[in-house]
């Protein structure tokens, strides 16, 4: 726990939105919003060797879950999450610990569900949802998320 308290604080002290740790030691780093972060890991680091991962995150929806799960993460902290993230990390095992729990994840205009969160509710399994979020992104042509 002493390790995780020690990212925490980091994460906070330098306002990241998405800090992942192997073993402890920091691997990666965001400041980016949505599931952008989780998205470029899964695409850009080579994992093999990173077999302890945690995640620090501002909000966990279900998209995001899915990409933990993906990506291999096995421990989370995260400031905000919506129940239907916190049940597939549950089912996947995936250690959670939370400051506030909700129904949903909002949008970036706090006007309606995220748009990524509303996807994803159409999926069981993460190796169903990442073609369609990709498919998402390339419709949208956006770089961003929620």
């Amino acid at each position: 726990m002493h390790k995780t308290k020690k990212l925490i604080d980091c994460f906070q002290k330098n306002k990241y939105t998405c800090l992942i740790a192997n073993n402890g030691e920091i691997v990666y780093t965001s400041f980016d919003k949505g599931v952008r972060p989780l998205t470029e890991f899964y695409h850009s680091q080579n994992r093999i060797g990173l077999n302890d991962l945690q995640l620090i995150d501002k909000v966990i929806g279900k998209g995001a879950a899915f990409l933990c799960v993906l990506i291999g993460i096995k421990r989370i902290h995260t400031d905000v999450i919506s129940k239907s993230a916190l049940d597939v990390l549950d089912q996947y095992k995936i250690q959670t610990t939370y400051e506030t729990m909700t129904e949903y994840i909002v949008n970036a205009d706090k006007t309606g569900h995220c748009p990524v969160e509303t996807l994803s509710e159409k999926f069981d399994t993460p190796e169903s949802f990442y073609p369609a979020l990709l498919d998402f992104f390339k419709k949208r042509g956006v770089k961003k998320s929620c």
